[in-house]
């Protein structure tokens, strides 16, 4: 079987007009482990379509599970976003990972929906579930952000999430070093 990296695309990389580029160059340094290929599962952040949700849960006072169930099923179509930049295929059901051999993007919306002790709230973004999903099938996680962020400045949430993990890196992809142009 094929060792698993979460790797969670920070929805502030949309940003980045080069962003295809820098995904690849990214990709394209990760080493191998032992000879043997890893299979990235990507998940897509918010960014700004879930911060504007979060003006909108301030303006008319949404209930939490509203915001956060309004914040999954966009994750869905950030999915279909990462599918365009990555041409790589969607997957939405967990065990249809774990058959794959392949980088695929998880589109985490039921399985996430259906997780237990996941807080219905702005306290778990897609920082936390990308930890969840690594933690469930043993993955290791990268965080691609667009700054340097320390990982105490994750959600609320991430440290319960992530409890267990013992691979987990964040990279800065707006970082000058992965530009591909001047």
């Amino acid at each position: 079987m094929v060792p698993f990296r979460v790797v969670k695309i920070g929805g502030s990389l949309l940003q980045l007009p080069d962003l295809s580029s820098r995904l690849e160059r990214w990709r394209s340094q990760l080493p191998s482990d032992n000879n043997q290929t890893t299979q990235n599962i990507f998940v897509m952040g918010g960014g700004k379509i879930c911060d504007h949700v979060r003006e909108l849960d301030q303006r008319f006072a949404f209930s939490k599970s509203q915001s956060h169930t309004i914040s999954i099923e966009l994750m869905g179509g950030m999915a279909k976003i990462a599918k365009a930049i990555l041409n790589v295929e969607i997957v939405n059901q967990l065990d249809s990972i774990l058959e794959q051999e392949r980088d695929i993007i998880f589109d985490c919306r039921k399985w996430i929906s259906n997780h237990p002790n996941v807080p219905h709230s702005w306290s778990v973004t897609s920082d936390s579930i990308a930890a969840l999903l690594a933690k469930e099938i043993s993955a290791s996680l990268v965080l691609l952000k667009s700054t340097d962020n320390p990982l105490n400045l994750v959600d609320d949430y991430f440290p319960s999430a992530s409890n267990g993990l013992s691979d987990i890196q964040i990279v800065n992809l707006a970082n000058k070093a992965f530009s591909c142009g001047p």
